[in-house]
């Protein structure tokens, strides 16, 4: 079974095929990034990692560019979704571990 490999390698990945599907092929890629096509093969079939230099410019290649940003905590995303009026104040308040009694018309007979 192979090794799981990072999500920065899984999005590069992305990069590719969205590349494929606007009509620019694996060759093409490699030439423009100047990397071995052989390469890219491999990383598409999970045989091989990248090292960050390679992938950002298999990225950019693709037109596409590595950004990093900083990860939400759970009580940030659940916030996120709240404001979103996907989720009730209260949901949100359960989710964060508040022991909130259920109402009557939440409870079921």
């Amino acid at each position: 079974m192979p090794e799981p490999q990072p999500p920065l390698l899984d999005r590069v990945r992305d990069c590719i095929r969205a590349a494929n599907r606007r009509g620019v092929t694996a060759y093409a890629l490699s030439m423009k990034a100047g990397v071995a096509r052989s390469q890219i093969s491999r990383l598409m079939r999970r045989k091989n990692s990248l090292l960050v230099p390679t992938a950002e410019a298999i990225v950019k290649a693709a037109g596409y560019e590595i950004v990093l940003v900083r990860q939400r905590t759970r009580e940030e995303c659940i916030d996120a979704i709240r404001d979103s009026g996907r989720l009730s104040p209260i949901e949100a308040l359960r989710l964060k571990g508040a022991k909130i009694p259920l109402s009557e018309e939440e409870v079921k007979p």
